[in-house]
């Protein structure tokens, strides 16, 4: 199960804070990886901060990219899913007539543009990334993870509050996005991937050592036993057996 569910990352303790946290494990160069966050970038500023009467149904949108380029500890992969996501959603109000399409309105035209230009320079220039999607597309899911709902979102919020960054924020939403049965359908399959993945991961994470060396604090005494706990606990176990149906094991 774990083989099957790569994200391009590894889960680690930071010796600087003891908490846990995401890792990129990438083949992405820095600049490929900067010029995609320009791309970004300049999307939104089409819109300045204040979108016009016209635009104000994509500031979901919007925010979203926001979000993204102010977190500096993104994995590549997963600005590629922003991308993605904000391409399908905003294509998806132009369809309920939300707002204009790119045929008629030139700044929906760019903003996509860039947007998706950005998503294929990640693709085309990441190996890890092109396995990611190549494994979330052989998953064929079913209902398992919506049926455990509420095992799989209280263990997300408690692994929450051991961990740090990406970890930390998309955890809690991952677990509410892959069990909601409203989302969109491809957002759902994302979010069920990062967050089954990671689930797996934290089962067998093992992490050792508390005190500080050179200043540097190693593991917080409180996550160190915290992390077996919740690993061992009940809910966890439960939230696991849906994991594990979802993945088709």
């Amino acid at each position: 199960a774990i083989a099957a569910t790569p994200n391009a990352e590894t889960m680690q303790i930071n010796p600087e804070t003891g908490r846990l946290r995401l890792v990129p494990d990438s083949d992405l160069s820095a600049d490929i990886l900067t010029y995609a966050g320009r791309k970004i970038a300049r999307a939104v500023a089409l819109f300045g901060l204040h979108p016009a009467n016209q635009y104000t149904a994509i500031a979901p949108e919007l925010a979203m990219l926001r979000e993204a380029q102010a977190d500096a500890s993104n994995l590549p992969v997963e600005l590629f899913d922003v991308c993605a996501s904000v391409s399908r959603r905003v294509t998806l109000r132009v369809t309920n007539g939300e707002c204009p399409g790119p045929e008629q309105d030139a700044v929906v035209a760019d903003f996509l543009s860039r947007i998706r230009e950005a998503g294929a320079d990640i693709l085309a220039n990441d190996p890890k990334t092109q396995d990611v999607l190549s494994r979330r597309n052989a998953i064929l899911g079913n209902t398992a993870l919506v049926e455990g709902k509420a095992a799989l979102v209280e263990v997300s919020n408690k692994i929450a509050t051991l961990a740090e960054g990406r970890l930390a924020t998309a955890l809690p939403l991952d677990a509410t996005l892959a069990t909601d049965s409203e989302t969109n359908i491809a957002d759902i399959k994302d979010a069920s991937f990062r967050l089954t993945g990671r689930l797996l991961r934290f089962s067998k994470f093992v992490a050792v050592g508390v005190g500080s060396t050179g200043g540097a604090v190693i593991a917080l005494k409180e996550v160190l036993e915290a992390i077996p706990a919740i690993q061992a606990s009940p809910i966890f176990q439960q939230a696991m057996q849906y994991v594990l149906r979802y993945l088709g094991f």
